[in-house]
Formats: C-alpha cells, sequence, structure tokens
C-alpha cells in the first residue's frame, strides 16, 4: 500500500515550523524550524522574510524527502481568525433515523459569507432532537427535525491572500485551517471536550484563548500579548 504524506506548516509568532507526516503511522518523515521577524496587532512585520522563510523550509523539505509538495495545509494564527457560531436546521417531513448524511447537510446551512473573512471550516457543537435531547453523535437516533449549533471557522482574506500570493510564487497549493481549533483537537480528549474546556495558548508576542464544546469552539479571543511582550512590560 502506497503511504500517503501531509504536510502542514504552522505559523508561529517567533518561527515557522514544517512537518511532514505520515497519514498511516503518524510519524514524522520532515521538521523543520527557522526564526523570522513575526507579527503583532494582527500583521507581519516583514512579508517578503516571510516569503523566503516558507520558500526555504518548502525547498528544504523537498530536497530532504525526494518528493515534490503538491498541497500544504497552513495553520492560521489566533490573530487572524475568528469563530462565529450559528443554529441550523433540517425538517425530515416524518419521523425517522438519523443518517450520517442528514448531518453533514447541516455544515453548510449557516456558513458565513462577508468579505473580509474566508469561512475554513464547519464543526457541530452539539445537535438537538425533536424532544430537546443534545447530543454530539446523532446518527441512529430518531426525530422528525435535527438542528445544530455550528461552530464555522473564519480567517482573516488580507491572510489567505497574502498566503495565496506566496503560494503561487513558489508552486504549491494551500488549504488553510485553524491553528487553535487543530489545537483543541488534538491536545483536548474527546470526554474532555464533551464537557466543554477552556484551553489557552501563550506565544511569543501572541495569545488566544478559546472555549471548545463538542467538536467545535464556542468562543475564542487572540491578542497581542506572549511571553516576549511580558518581558518588555
Amino acid at each position: 500500500m502506497k503511504t500517503k504524506k501531509v504536510a502542514v506548516l504552522d505559523i508561529g509568532s517567533d518561527a515557522i515550523t514544517l512537518v511532514m507526516q505520515d497519514k498511516y503511522t503518524d510519524s514524522y518523515t520532515f521538521r523543520a524550524v527557522q526564526e523570522y521577524d513575526g507579527f503583532y496587532n494582527g500583521e507581519f512585520f516583514d512579508p517578503q522574510e516571510l516569503f523566503r522563510v516558507i520558500e526555504s523550509l518548502v525547498a528544504e523539505c523537498e530536497k530532504t524527502t525526494f518528493s515534490k509538495i503538491q498541497k500544504l495545509l497552513v495553520g492560521v494564527p489566533g490573530e487572524f481568525s475568528a469563530v462565529v457560531t450559528a443554529k441550523v436546521e433540517s425538517d425530515f417531513g416524518m419521523q425517522r433515523k438519523v443518517l450520517e448524511k442528514d448531518s453533514d447537510a447541516l455544515y453548510d446551512k449557516g456558513k458565513p459569507e462577508t468579505g473580509d473573512h474566508l469561512c475554513i471550516s464547519a464543526s457541530p457543537i452539539y445537535f438537538e432532537l425533536d424532544d430537546g435531547t443534545c447530543t454530539i453523535t446523532p446518527v441512529g437516533a430518531v426525530t422528525k427535525k435535527l438542528r445544530c449549533l455550528m461552530s464555522y471557522m473564519v480567517a482573516e482574506t488580507s491572510f489567505t491572500a497574502l498566503f495565496d500570493q506566496i503560494a503561487e510564487q513558489i508552486g504549491v497549493e494551500f488549504t488553510y485551517a485553524s491553528s487553535v481549533q487543530a489545537e483543541v483537537m488534538y491536545v483536548v480528549p474527546d470526554y474532555l471536550r464533551d464537557e466543554g474546556v477552556v484551553l489557552a495558548d501563550v506565544g511569543y508576542t501572541t495569545t488566544s484563548v478559546a472555549y471548545a464544546i463538542g467538536d467545535g469552539i464556542a468562543h475564542s479571543l487572540s491578542f497581542s500579548l506572549g511571553d516576549a511582550t511580558s518581558l518588555l512590560t
């Protein structure tokens, strides 16, 4: 069986990390970190340096792994992203069992559309049945209507536009994901997320705080205060 590798770019406030991971074994085939000037108050200090660092990391990865990166998943930092929640529902017209495709169909119903932000993911916080029962996994339950509180992560289009330009120049397709959501899903076990949990990530010049419940983030907050800025004050 041919292995599938996933390349991920983490944009920190003082360093950028590129990893290539084997999807089936969860082992790293490549990992490299380069420091750069970073960002503050939602702006990169030196976009040209940002480009040079990313180009260098991609070239090093391709040379080391003897492979061409076709697609790169870019983690959008909390300072360049936000969460939008919306209640959505589907009416089946009669009571019946909920199928997986029924829950999947709700994802795009409340998708936020704005010129300043791009929706990069949708995740359910909870589903609600006719009798008021709330659940994280509605598949198999019997109901006429299926409601959901959905969490949508959005990225600032100023961020995605800048990175789309970099992607075009180095010849790699970029896709985007929320770094805050990825951290919550990776660090916090399911049973804790089901009850609700607060996660704080203190970086070099930025801090992100998120309240997660179910598979989504109900609220998030990011601000330009971290290890470096606290030392300065």
